[in-house]
């Protein structure tokens, strides 16, 4: 016969691990760090034949759907935030992994409480939420 052939079989990215926030005194702005998902889509353990290419962050108000915030190349696994100076006191964020094929589930929602006025920046109190995003 000829040449066998080979399938890569693609299949949706695990949620990114383990979302959390530190603060950095000299400026303004949370950043967000996660850990890459255990399965990029194409099986634990398996060759790198599939990787995550991007990660998209997103950003959710209470009451409102989800918006796109920020997609990074699939090798950073962190981003710094610029809170939006809208009139909420209270911002969601999560994140999810994307390979060739496929957008993957979210990871853990990561909830920012801010004490200063509505419009107002100050440093937020910054909670985990343990489970899936809003």
């Amino acid at each position: 016969w000829g040449p066998s052939a080979a399938f890569l079989v693609c299949s949706e990215p695990a949620p990114p691990r383990s979302l959390r926030a530190s603060w950095d005194a000299r400026v303004t702005r949370p950043s967000l760090r996660w850990q890459p998902p255990l399965d990029a889509g194409g099986g634990v353990g398996e060759s790198a034949h599939v990787q995550v290419l991007r990660y998209r962050v997103w950003l959710q108000l209470p009451s409102a759907a989800a918006s796109l915030l920020a997609e990074v190349p699939g090798g950073q696994t962190s981003l710094v935030v610029e809170l939006p100076h809208l009139y909420s006191p209270e911002f969601f964020f999560y994140v999810t992994a994307l390979n060739k094929e496929y957008e993957g589930s979210a990871s853990n929602t990561l909830e920012l409480i801010s004490s200063a006025p509505p419009g107002q920046v100050s440093r937020p109190k910054l909670v985990q939420i343990i489970g899936q995003a809003m």
